[in-house]
């Protein structure tokens, strides 16, 4: 990568000052920028306040694990699995887990809120809410997923019109 700033994965790390890589080279990392936040453009705020503490608990709960280290064909898999979830389909759609096991993006992606559902009840936290509704994002995708709404609402035209949407929630 030329150009630090260019890079378009999900996390990026960033330096103070210029986003170059000599300044993280030398600076060392000032802050972490997450790019895989789950933007809605049908809401006003254009992001559900659901997702917000989601991702806080996600964060929170990725925190309480303990260090993992991946090898090179690991992290390969890793990103190969991030542009595989941008798929529609979250059934049909099959990662693959550093062991090297399948399973379908609905599933692992059940598993992974379970695993954080159970993580904040032992510690006395209730997250059912929050947690109930990404559940529904996988389970009746139709009418909870974002991507699947503006798709089913707007069609093949739907660039257009979540921009006209987006327009009008600016006015």
């Amino acid at each position: 990568i030329a150009v630090a700033s260019e890079l378009y994965y999900p996390i990026r790390l960033k330096p103070r000052g210029d986003n170059t890589l000599d300044r993280l080279r030398e600076f060392g990392v000032n802050h972490i920028e997450l790019r895989t936040i789950d933007l809605n453009p049908l809401s006003k705020a254009g992001i559900d306040e659901r997702d917000v503490k989601f991702i806080q608990l996600l964060i929170a709960w990725m925190m309480s694990l303990p260090d993992i280290t991946l090898t090179s064909e690991q992290q390969l898999q890793a990103i190969r699995n991030y542009k595989l979830a941008a798929h529609f389909s979250l059934n049909d759609t099959q990662i693959t887990y550093p062991d090297g096991s399948r399973h379908s993006l609905a599933e692992a992606t059940l598993s992974i809120l379970d695993r954080m559902s159970a993580f904040f009840e032992s510690i006395g936290v209730n997250v059912t809410e929050v947690m109930d509704f990404q559940r529904k994002k996988i389970t009746d995708s139709e009418h909870y997923r974002y991507a699947d709404i503006i798709r089913r609402e707007y069609g093949s035209d739907f660039v257009r019109s979540i921009i006209k949407l987006g327009i009008r929630s600016q006015e």
